[in-house]
């Protein structure tokens, strides 16, 4: 009965609507969620320039139609929430007035009628929405949107029944529809933007519901002025469609970034231009139109204020506006070169005092760089200076002073405030444009073959550049100062590839022309101005230089010809030939050029058919090389050239078929060298040239014998000539396990004694200490004599070595087999051969890493093999094998870490052999399980940590030993515990493990002790009740035991009469 009234009055109003069939023809309100454009075919009528304000827009919207809405407004907001709620009772209550033996018809008017009511109930949450918006829109009129909050509005909603997710629509509605009215103008006001931003705070909405607001007002504005708009139309600057789109975006993208983020503003503004099928750059473009206007009168302002207003205000207005920095600092430069360009007008052609101090200011306000300033004032005073720089140097080349010129230009550069950057470039260009005239005439001569008038145009060219040096002297503020004489040298610019090779062509042309051709020495005044005129064609130095060379150098040579002719070698035409050409600019390096040219012509010429020089022969080069001015240093190497093939020669017959140089035969190639003007350095030299070559064909021998030693015949035959080094222990057949042999030792014993005898030294291959006795105390070594000295293993270094001769891999191969050869070698021969391994080291070219390496892979064969063969035939090894390990480690050179490595390695494979063994047969047993962990155990093994055995196998070996704890009578369970923590066992599954062995063994012995008491076999019953007595002390209540009380009775008796009673296992049993 409580809502007896709210549905009558629902009834009442339901029967005023017309075309109520069956409550399912209710118009529907068409809803103003977002839609898309294609939903908006309607034809806009043209637009007229009716100015409206958004005040004028929320009036609107408390204009209702006619209707239901006329019904409900009658109605107080509490009725209408009170018909809502009634709707659905009411529409129940209509239903059950039909007949109940109609249950079909009853079934569809009740589906019918609750349709009907979800339609009504829509209809008036939409009226009431609609009502809540013109009740809103009301107090904002009244109040004013400064003095409206989000409460007062929450406040009216909650009257028409609203709740938070329906209130969320009048509040839409509200900023769509002050938005639409903003956008009755096509122009755009910053005021208006600061009036949505109030709205937003006065509705308290979020950015949610803003961005769904401004969504449709870009629908709406899209309808309007895009729909049915030519595309030329919407891009013309001067179409009021363009203009509303332009201010609608610009308004848009700054109400999202003040009221919300950058974030917010790029999120929206993306779904605002797929609207408008506009891209990123056409939607800045537009935005820049918009807001650079409105900065421009901020910045019209801010200069009226001058001195008054601060830069920060100007950031704050371009950061509202939406101007990013890279355009505001473009519009400041333009403004100031404006300015600039104002003053000098007004100032006529010269800024005063009052118009720089306010162009201060306003690069103070604009915050203009100093750099800037300066470019905009160079841009527009520049060509200012440029014609004055011009007409001053025509008057120069006229005859008039540069003095008075240079003047003039100072004070009127002062005037001007011209930057000296600016300046330099200014005078630069004009300094380029007075010679520039002579020099293409010179090249157009220089074209023609010209060459007398090349020449007097390139003097007028000099000329003219002394005129412009004095004049750019007397513009030096400093005496010191060389800036702007130094743009005089850079004056010069080419004109292209062919200019550059008319230049060259011209400068060798004025040397040729002003020298005359002849052996005359050059005069200080003539050298002065070749270098001048370089500098004034833009010559490299080192190209104008190559080019008097060119000129110079066959005169000097042909000076040098006739002393050489006449053989006059004395020292005054020695310091004549110095001086002249030094004063044709040849450099001193050239001239020892040709003086050694000239000199190896000589020696080739005395040495004829013959290298081995008289006393006369020697005198006359003596003499040439004086009169030359060269050195001994300097005349070596020709000598060498010429003569060392000779030398060397000797030096490869000495070596004869040992590779040693007896004492008498070095005396003889001593005096062989000074004959032949060697010194001893180049000896030197070539003597280590002559011991490669001889070095080559030994360490070929020492290969050859190698391979016939190390590899079997088949693998001989393959390699024979091709690669080796590789598989050559393929069939090992020494004591340790590696193949040896003879004849390869004998020739790498021979490699070391032919760097002995030939006083090759070398150098241990270790890091050297802070003093020799560190090194020494370190290796053992005596630097003196390295082959003789004992140490771990290293390498020397030697001058030369075998590396390239044959491949690195063989050479290794090589030392390693020796290395071998030395184990087994016979007590002599085996201590020169440990003595000789450094020295072959070095010789194979070998350093001490690889030679560590190679002594490391041996010594762990040799070590682990003795170690592996010993455990073979006893369970560990003994205190004598301990004694031999030790003795061979040092041998070795083994680290003791390294080798107890080893040691627990043999034993630990030793201990995994015999496991697999075991594992092998399948069936384990306690004893077998604990004859390999007491052998381990001896040996310092671990089953578990060292073996690395997993889960399962651990798990076996713990069932078998287990297996024998249980029947076992002595032993109890702190046993079973101990063995699960030796093999890592988990409690849980240990205990698993022991019940499932207790159930299965108590079951066997029980069924055994019944089965023999049945037979009558006493003593074997009692022995199997004793063996399951003796389970059961682990586990008694593992088993239950099923049987007859008559045979359990029985076997009880039975057992208790076997034998006395008191204490002991049966007593307890």
């Amino acid at each position: 009965m409580r809502h007896f009234h709210s549905a009558l009055a629902a009834l009442l109003l339901l029967q005023s609507i017309s075309n109520v069939q069956g409550f399912t023809g209710l118009p529907v309100r068409r809803s103003l969620a977002r839609r898309s454009l294609a939903a908006s075919p309607a034809r806009v009528t043209p637009v007229m320039l009716v100015e409206n304000s958004p005040e004028d827009a929320l009036k609107e919207l408390t204009i209702k139609p006619q209707g239901l809405e006329k019904s409900v407004k009658r109605m107080s907001p509490g009725m209408t929430k009170g018909i809502n709620v009634a709707i659905v009772p009411v529409s129940a209550a209509l239903a059950g007035l039909v007949p109940p033996f109609g249950i079909p018809v009853n079934v569809g008017l009740a589906a019918a009628t609750a349709f009907a009511s979800n339609k009504v109930r829509k209809k008036i949450t939409s009226t009431r929405k609609d009502m809540a918006s013109v009740a809103m829109a009301e107090e904002i009129l009244i109040r004013g949107v400064e003095n409206t909050t989000p409460t007062i509005l929450e406040e009216i909603g909650e009257k028409y029944g609203l709740d938070e997710d329906e209130l969320r629509y009048p509040l839409t509605q509200l900023l769509r529809t002050y938005f639409n009215g903003i956008m009755s103008s096509p122009i755009a006001d910053t005021k208006e933007l600061a009036k949505l931003v109030s709205l937003k705070d006065a509705l308290g909405i979020d950015g949610e519901t803003a961005g769904e607001a401004v969504y449709q007002v870009a629908c709406d504005i899209y309808a309007k002025h895009c729909n049915w708009s030519q595309e030329s139309t919407l891009e013309d600057p001067d179409s009021l469609e363009k203009a509303y789109v332009d201010k609608f975006l610009w308004l848009a993208q700054r109400f999202f970034v003040i009221a919300d983020s950058e974030e917010a503003a790029t999120y929206e503004m993306s779904r605002i231009t797929k609207i408008f099928d506009m891209s990123d750059s056409n939607l800045e473009r537009r935005l820049l139109g918009i807001a650079t206007p409105f900065y421009e009168k901020a910045i019209e302002k801010a200069m009226a204020q001058l001195g008054e207003v601060k830069h920060s205000a100007l950031q704050k207005a371009s950061e509202r506006v939406g101007l990013p920095p890279y355009v505001t600092n473009a519009m400041h430069a333009d403004k100031y070169r404006a300015e600039v360009k104002k003053a000098l007008a007004e100032g006529e052609g010269r800024i005063n005092d009052e118009a720089s101090e306010q162009l201060s200011k306003l690069a103070k306000l604009l915050n203009v760089p100093d750099s800037v300033v300066e470019e905009q004032n160079a841009a527009v005073t520049r060509p200012i200076l440029r014609e004055l720089m011009e007409e001053s140097l025509n008057e120069i080349a006229d005859g008039a002073d540069p003095q008075e010129k240079a003047a003039r230009v100072l004070v009127r550069m002062t005037e001007l405030q011209v930057p000296v950057m600016a300046a330099d470039r200014v005078i630069a260009d004009a300094i380029l444009s007075g010679l520039s005239p002579l020099y293409v005439q010179a090249v157009q001569k220089c074209r023609i073959r010209d060459k007398l008038a090349v020449v007097t145009t390139l003097r007028q060219l000099l000329e003219r550049r002394k005129q412009y040096r004095t004049f750019l002297e007397n513009m030096r503020t400093d005496a010191g100062d060389n800036r702007l004489l130094s743009l005089l040298d850079r004056s010069f610019r080419a004109y292209g590839e062919q200019a550059q090779k008319d230049t060259v062509e011209m400068y060798a042309t004025f040397v040729q022309r002003t020298t005359g051709g002849t052996a005359v020495m050059a005069s200080k005044e003539q050298i002065a101005e070749f270098e001048e005129l370089s500098k004034a064609l833009g010559l490299a130095e080192d190209v104008a230089r190559s080019l008097r060379q060119s000129d110079s150098i066959p005169r000097l040579e042909q000076t040098l010809d006739e002393c050489f002719l006449n053989g006059t070698f004395t020292a005054e035409q020695r310091d004549s030939n110095i001086a002249f050409s030094a004063s044709l600019g040849v450099p001193l390096s050239v001239y020892v050029g040709i003086a050694k040219d000239k000199y190896m012509a000589e020696l080739q010429n005395v040495a004829g058919g013959s290298t081995v020089f008289g006393s006369a022969d020697r005198q006359r080069l003596h003499d040439v090389r004086v009169f030359l001015d060269l050195t001994e240093e300097e005349v070596e190497p020709m000598h060498r050239e010429v003569n060392g093939r000779t030398y060397k020669k000797a030096l490869l017959e000495s070596f004869g078929v040992t590779g040693q140089i007896s004492k008498e035969v070095q005396e003889s190639l001593d005096i062989l060298r000074q004959r032949l003007l060697l010194s001893e350095k180049s000896a030197v030299e070539l003597r280590m040239e002559a011991i490669r070559e001889r070095l080559k064909p030994m360490v070929d021998g020492c290969l050859y014998e190698f391979e016939e030693m190390a590899l079997p015949k088949d693998q001989l035959a393959a390699r024979r000539n091709k690669d080796a080094g590789e598989d050559v222990y393929a069939q090992p057949g020494g004591t340790l396990g590696l193949k040896t042999g003879s004849s390869f030792f004998t020739e790498a014993l021979t490699l070391v004694e032919f760097f002995e005898e030939n006083e090759l030294e070398g150098v241990p291959d270790l890091e050297r200490k802070t003093d020799d006795s560190e090194l020494q105390a370190a290796t053992g070594l005596k630097e003196t004599n390295p082959l003789n000295a004992t140490t771990e293993a290293y390498a020397l270094k030697f001058a030369l070595n075998a590396t390239g001769m044959v491949p690195q891999e063989a050479l290794k191969e090589m030392y390693k087999c020796f290395v071998v050869g030395a184990f087994e070698a016979k007590k002599g021969q085996k201590e020169r051969m440990e003595k000789a391994q450094p020295a072959l080291a070095g010789i194979l070219g070998l350093d001490t890493k690889t030679v560590q390496e190679v002594h490391s892979t041996i010594g762990s064969a040799v070590y682990g093999n003795y170690i592996s063969n010993a455990l073979q035939s006893k369970p560990k090894l003994d205190q004598q094998d301990f004694m031999f390990l030790g003795s061979m480690r040092a041998m070795l050179g083994l680290p003791e870490d390294e080798a107890n490595e080893l040691l627990k390695f043999a034993k630990v494979g030793k201990v995994r052999n015999e496991m697999d063994k075991m594992m092998a047969r399948g069936t384990l047993k306690g004893e077998t399980v604990e004859a390999i962990r007491m052998a381990a155990d001896g040996l310092g093994i671990d089953l578990v940590e060292d073996l690395r055995l997993d889960i399962g196998t651990r798990k076996k070996l713990f069932i078998a030993l287990a297996e024998s704890v249980v029947e076992d009578f002595s032993s109890d369970s702190d046993q079973l515990q101990d063995l699960s923590e030796e093999f890592l066992i988990p409690d849980d599954d240990a205990e698993k493990l022991v019940r499932e062995l207790l159930v299965d063994r108590c079951r066997a012995a029980a069924g055994n002790a019944f089965a023999d008491a049945r037979a009558g076999r006493t003593q074997r019953s009692i022995a199997e009740l004793e063996r399951l007595l003796r389970l059961a002390r682990f586990a008694p209540d593992v088993v239950e035991i099923n049987v007859s009380r008559e045979l359990a009775d029985k076997v009880i008796n039975m057992y208790q009469n076997a034998g006395p009673g008191g204490t002991g296992p049966r007593a307890e049993a």
